[in-house]
């Protein structure tokens, strides 16, 4: 009998497309924010969790909830600066700066964040790292590509102009990274002072130390404004510079930015280290805390690194391995831990010891 010609399965053809269905269902969901990354990861066993799975959430970002930290704690009557009183007699560069890394971008892509900058200024960030991108000769706000985190100019700017109009007494620090297009600063000023209000409120470093908080605000200054990135702004007479975007790294020295788990960021001998802005004396330490694997941010990373017990930690560490007081602390998803509160309760302890400081250097003059 002449062997039978095996036909195909219809059974394991079903099985084949149901499976490549499902990948691709996955996928679709990983690129737009449907199916968290960590959750794909964790079941991979490719997780970046803390081997402890320590957590927070909960705290100052949680959105404004009952049990939020609150960034105001001013009295209704006297000085008032970022929040507190005690800030009023503080130079920014003795300051920690809640700092929300890559702002701009909450949307679906590869997203750092999981609500929109506004918001975050309505928490108590007082820091926003921001990449500025020209798209077909048009200067917006995107990270790496021109559709990917992007917000419009004319929408965001407005937007902090109106915030800093109503609340007179906060400062925002504001490090732009110059990013797809390669807007040069001159330009990217040109378009920010047509917004009304914001030259004026806009701050220009000449120079030696910076003003105490008070003194900024008094003078109705309520912006500083950095660059990196782009073309060299170590000298603002450069072409496509300006003095008020000056070159961050001319004053900031900041820690290693890649890190593929909290096991790198616990890594003090590395993750703490100068890395840009290295050479000279400078006024500003920058710590990055947040973690990128080879599947993006990681919001269940966030979870521990913006832990109130972790960023206490890791702020210590690092004044421990460098000698430096970090200024600005930036993270990514803003709403998980309690990076305002920390940085709230430091800048009450450095005010306390500021004064016990001018306090003792009085009485020693005295004595004399």
């Amino acid at each position: 009998m002449p062997l039978q010609k095996r036909g195909k399965s219809k059974g394991c053809c079903f099985i084949g497309l149901a499976v490549f269905a499902v990948i691709l269902g996955v996928a679709f969901g990983i690129i737009f924010g449907v199916i968290p990354l960590d959750d794909i990861t964790s079941a991979l066993g490719l997780g970046t969790d803390n081997s402890d799975g320590s957590s927070s959430g909960g705290g100052s970002g949680s959105g404004g909830g009952e049990d939020s930290y609150q960034h105001m704690q001013c009295p209704e009557t006297g000085d008032c600066c970022n929040g507190l009183q005690s800030n009023c007699n503080l130079r920014p560069s003795e300051m920690l700066w809640p700092t929300v890394h890559n702002a701009m971008h909450d949307d679906l892509l590869g997203a750092n964040n999981e609500a929109p900058l506004e918001d975050a200024l309505k928490a108590g960030y007082r820091g926003m790292l921001l990449d500025v991108c020209q798209c077909d000769g048009v200067l917006k706000f995107c990270h790496g590509h021109c559709d990917i985190g992007n917000r419009e100019f004319d929408e965001v700017w407005p937007n902090i102009n109106t915030f800093l109009n109503e609340n007179p007494t906060e400062v925002l620090l504001i490090n732009i990274e110059i990013s797809s297009g390669s807007p040069t600063p001159s330009a990217i000023w040109a378009k920010i002072k047509t917004y009304d209000g914001i030259m004026k409120k806009t701050y220009n470093h000449s120079g030696g130390k910076y003003p105490t908080m008070k003194t900024l605000l008094d003078d109705n200054r309520q912006l500083i404004m950095f660059k990196h990135n782009g073309v060299d702004c170590s000298s603002s007479s450069n072409a496509g510079c300006t003095p008020r975007i000056p070159e961050f790294f001319n004053v900031a020295v900041e820690t290693p930015y890649t890190f593929e788990n909290v096991d790198a960021v616990e890594d003090t001998k590395n993750s703490c280290k100068g890395d840009r802005g290295t050479g000279g004396s400078k006024d500003f330490y920058h710590i990055n805390n947040f973690v990128t694997s080879m599947f993006g941010p990681s919001r269940s990373a966030a979870d521990t690194l913006n832990s109130k017990s972790f960023l206490e930690k890791r702020i210590a560490d690092c004044k421990a391995k460098t000698g430096w007081d970090a200024n600005l602390i930036s993270i990514d998803f803003w709403q998980r831990g309690d990076t305002v509160e920390v940085a709230q309760e430091m800048n009450k302890a450095r005010a306390n010891r500021r004064r016990r400081a001018l306090r003792s250097g009085f009485l020693n003059w005295f004595g004399e």
